[in-house]
């Protein structure tokens, strides 16, 4: 019980991320628009570069040294945000960034699974990645407002308070023990090529091959307003509607009451997956999401800002339900590979949705409504067309993938 205990410990900690309503208005302090989507797409090239080889570097040398080295990233990272302005300094820490989201994704999930099995209590796995998700936003809640508070005195001074939650982050990951939950010989510890094969090979399977399909086209619909919602809240202060307070601090409060909204809404999750069945939850959550992006897109007012706070519901909703349906079907020696496989696939298409939309915007250009609003309408019309195209898969193969967690 005790890499239980410290998990949830681990994860309030590292989620504690007080740069998330600053970092575009930090950046735009500091470079052009060009520039700043151009640093965005660095974070999810890099992405692109260490997702698979951390999710196999978890598999093969373990589960806590992977937590270890996220922690150590996202230190540097950190650091080197807080004392940097140039472009070239922010390319790094971006980097850095990336390593550390990298070294986490996947391996937190697996480690908490396997971790539970070792005790066997597998099938409290649910409920607990629930209770664990809950109480990471609530932490990020805290931590934006924080953020969004400090950050009047200078936008640098967010990732300062994210450098002070990080090491506490790694003290903890230092105490984990490695899980002790049984590996299958014959396949742990593949060759790097045939274990991508082996993970590329879930995905004949109906309920995989869908879910994976659902997680990347979710996690594009959760960034954009994500990215978009601080040049929203630039333009409102601009033109002297944004009453309350500056963006930055508007932000850090609207981003904690999202977190306190979608931490709320987590607690519910199993249980609306039990009540609604896993893929009806699923594409409620995707028809929600789109509907915030076109509202968001489509009126440039404070009123939106109530919009706004809703803009990870859809993740809330889904995110413990889903990995509970895929942790169970893969097996041991290449889980973190396969959750790896699945961020990388989810970065990587919204890297392409920030570098394409990077062209459509001047080089010395600044953020203006028609530019922001088209984006967002774009977006949504795209979202739209493939989430139409999961329906119709789930219509056509129904009995397969209604209940993949069954």
């Amino acid at each position: 019980m005790r890499n239980i205990r410290l998990y949830f410990w681990f994860q309030v900690m590292i989620s504690s991320m007080a740069w998330l309503p600053v970092f575009f208005l930090y950046f735009s302090e500091n470079l052009s628009l060009r520039d700043v989507l151009l640093l965005e797409a660095v974070y999810y090239i890099s992405i692109v570069i260490l997702e698979v080889p951390s999710g196999y570097f978890s598999d093969v040398v373990g589960r806590k040294r992977t937590l270890v080295f996220s922690a150590i990233f996202f230190s540097l990272a950190y650091f080197l945000f807080f004392i940097t302005r140039e472009f070239e300094f922010f390319v790094a820490a971006q980097f850095l960034l990336a390593g550390g989201m990298a070294f986490l994704s996947g391996t937190g999930t697996s480690f908490h699974f396997e971790s539970l099995k070792a005790i066997g209590k597998e099938d409290e796995y649910g409920e607990r990645e629930a209770k664990v998700y809950t109480w990471r936003l609530a932490a990020s809640s805290v931590a934006v407002l924080s953020g969004g508070l400090i950050a009047h005195y200078g936008l640098q001074y967010p990732y300062a308070l994210s450098f002070l939650t990080a090491i506490p982050a790694l003290a903890i990951a230092l105490l984990f023990k490695e899980p002790t939950a049984e590996k299958e010989a014959s396949e742990h510890g593949l060759p790097f090529i045939k274990q991508l094969i082996k993970c590329f090979s879930y995905l004949k399977q109906a309920p995989l091959g869908w879910l994976f399909g659902f997680a990347v086209l979710l996690y594009v619909l959760i960034h954009v307003p994500y990215e978009y919602y601080q040049p929203y809240l630039g333009l409102l202060e601009a033109e002297g509607t944004l009453t309350l307070g500056d963006a930055p601090l508007i932000s850090g409060i609207l981003y904690a009451l999202t977190s306190a909204i979608a931490a709320f809404a987590a607690g519910y999750s199993i249980k609306l997956r039990d009540k609604l069945g896993l893929t009806n939850l699923l594409l409620i959550a995707l028809f929600i999401q789109l509907g915030i992006i076109a509202l968001i897109g489509s009126w440039l007012h404070p009123a939106i800002l109530l919009v706004i706070l809703f803009r990870n519901l859809a993740l809330a909703i889904t995110d413990a339900p889903v990995n509970a349906a895929i942790a169970p079907r893969v097996e041991t020696g290449q889980r973190a590979t396969y959750f790896s496989l699945q961020s990388l696939t989810c970065r990587l298409a919204f890297f392409a949705t920030l570098f394409t939309t990077s062209f459509f915007v001047e080089k010395e250009a600044a953020i203006s409504w028609p530019v922001l609003s088209s984006i967002l309408l774009i977006s949504a019309g795209i979202g739209l067309a493939l989430a139409l195209v999961l329906v119709a898969f789930s219509v056509k193969n129904r009995k397969l993938i209604i209940n993949p967690d069954d």
